[in-house]
């Protein structure tokens, strides 16, 4: 619940980094968020095996769906180097995730407020910049 209160929280930016995000994230997290908050979502590819997708491949279309609702909305493709731990930037508050925060309270899930200072946001800046928006509003 800590995670979704840090998520409802969010008055200006939310901006999720999950190198295997899934699709129930958008039905857990955003569903109830304010259309004009911006919002990005940052992951890997991705794959599709059997029931299990995650990353780009996983979220096509609930992405492609989530863009016409939000004001300000992207999912960007980054390297899977790029990313290893889950991070979740709210406003400007950075928190961190150990498991997936699809997976919270399935598995023992730790989330704190991580580095907040002027270095970790510019580090995040820098792995946005140097992702590839897939979706857009």
């Amino acid at each position: 619940m800590r995670i979704a209160d840090a998520v409802a929280g969010a008055r200006r930016r939310l901006e999720y980094f999950d190198r295997y995000l899934r699709h129930d994230f958008y039905a857990l997290y955003l569903r109830h968020l304010d259309r004009t908050l911006a919002v990005s979502l940052i992951t890997t590819p991705g794959q599709i095996k059997g029931q299990d997708a995650y990353g780009v491949l996983g979220v096509q279309q609930v992405s492609d769906l989530t863009r016409q609702e939000f004001k300000a909305y992207q999912l960007i493709q980054v390297a899977p180097q790029e990313l290893h731990n889950r991070m979740l930037r709210v406003d400007d508050t950075i928190f961190f995730l150990d498991a997936s925060a699809s997976d919270a309270g399935r598995y023992p899930t730790h989330f704190a407020p991580g580095d907040s200072s002027p270095h970790a946001h510019q580090t995040l800046d820098a792995i946005i910049s140097n992702g590839t928006v897939i979706h857009k509003s």
